[in-house]
């Protein structure tokens, strides 16, 4: 970026830091300053990635055009997995979870693929949500910034683990 820059309000997200919530209003590069907003707390929408946390109720559509909600496996543990065909680690991966599946482990194909035909020609045994239905949910809400990331839910939706070492 060069010059200067204004943001409007569906582009600026919401950060938390030190008991504030703010978003960027505008960046000047050449002046080497930017103006924050202070913005409410419920504006506040990302979902952090900490055992602890616990991981909000949302609704998916699997590739075959099913809703399911992740309050429908309510005192199970769950496996959030987002991943991709193109990912090599993911796809070595699917054996891993296919066993823990085949044990009793639910779960959630979180698949970024734009295009659901690769995904679905793998014959998954657990649901995966269509990439349309969760884009919001990655990209904006938990951010994912790597694949595979794996995120093991307790009964109560709470996070007890994160990432492959975690469930093995």
């Amino acid at each position: 970026m060069d010059g200067a820059a204004t943001f409007l309000d569906n582009e600026r997200p919401v950060y938390h830091a030190a008991g504030a919530y703010f978003s960027v209003r505008s960046i000047d590069v050449a002046r080497r300053e930017f103006v924050l907003e202070e913005r409410a707390a419920s504006e506040y929408t990302r979902i952090v990635l900490k055992v602890g946390e616990v991981f909000p109720d949302f609704a998916f559509t699997d590739l075959e055009g099913r809703s399911h909600k992740l309050s429908d496996y309510a005192g199970k543990p769950v496996l959030l997995d987002f991943w991709a065909t193109w990912c090599k680690p993911c796809m070595a991966d699917l054996p891993k979870l296919d066993a823990l599946h085949a044990r009793g482990l639910a779960i959630i194909g979180m698949n970024v693929d734009t295009e659901a035909d690769k995904p679905r020609a793998l014959h998954l045994a657990w649901p995966q949500a269509a990439f349309p239905s969760i884009q919001e949910l990655v990209e904006h809400r938990v951010r994912i910034q790597g694949y595979p990331t794996d995120v093991l839910l307790d009964g109560d939706r709470r996070i007890i683990a994160l990432n492959w070492d975690a469930v093995k």
